[in-house]
């Protein structure tokens, strides 16, 4: 997904290593950093659909706004964490947590900041890591800087985005407890039904 003035699937999910290469060198900057709707458009591409999802339910409860469970989706945002305009990113990072979906933050720039021309217009941006933060720990992910390539590449290796099988033992003798408990019952209801008294 890449996001702008507003965002766009570039590719969809794939296992095709090229495919999403080549997607990444068709993206080019733009105006404007709408972070909040490149992490919801992310969300409607692992939900399969075009999620609903009025703004203002966002910004009042953030726990109300149900999309489904994807647990094990991962969303891997590389921004300078500013959003300029659109959903606010930290409520969608609400729904995204809700929903099972981690957000792993890279932040690119450097707080200090710069500013470049586009379209005539000289913009001002600088890594806002507070907003990053907040994004991956509001969804159980990571956050990490880069100041280069490289260090893309380097921090590409330590998130971890293929899924983990964990074997864990459950207890479930309550549950058969609690069946042949009702199942007593049953029966001593049937018998008094039936003998006028439990046999």
């Amino acid at each position: 997904v890449a996001f702008g003035d507003g965002a766009v699937v570039v590719q969809n999910p794939t296992n095709n290593h090229a495919d999403v290469l080549a997607a990444i060198d068709h993206v080019s900057i733009g105006g404007g950093t709408s972070l909040g709707q490149g992490l919801l458009t992310s969300l409607d591409t692992i939900a399969g659909k075009q999620l609903t999802i009025d703004p203002a339910a966002l910004q009042s409860d953030e726990a109300k706004v149900d999309v489904g469970y994807y647990g094990g989706a991962v969303v891997v945002a590389l921004s300078d964490g500013e959003n300029t305009n659109g959903i606010d990113p930290v409520s969608v990072a609400q729904v995204a947590s809700t929903a099972g979906v981690k957000v792993h933050t890279l932040g690119v720039g450097t707080e200090a900041g710069t500013t470049f021309q586009y379209q005539g217009f000289t913009i001002a941006t600088a890594l806002n890591t507070e907003a990053l933060k907040q994004i991956a720990t509001t969804t159980d992910g990571s956050f990490h800087t880069a100041g280069d390539a490289a260090g893309l590449a380097a921090i590409s290796k330590t998130i971890h985005l293929r899924f983990k099988f964990v074997s864990q033992r459950t207890e479930v003798t309550a549950v058969f407890a609690a069946i042949a408990v009702a199942l007593l019952f049953l029966g001593a209801l049937t018998s008094v039904r039936w003998f006028g008294r439990v046999v």
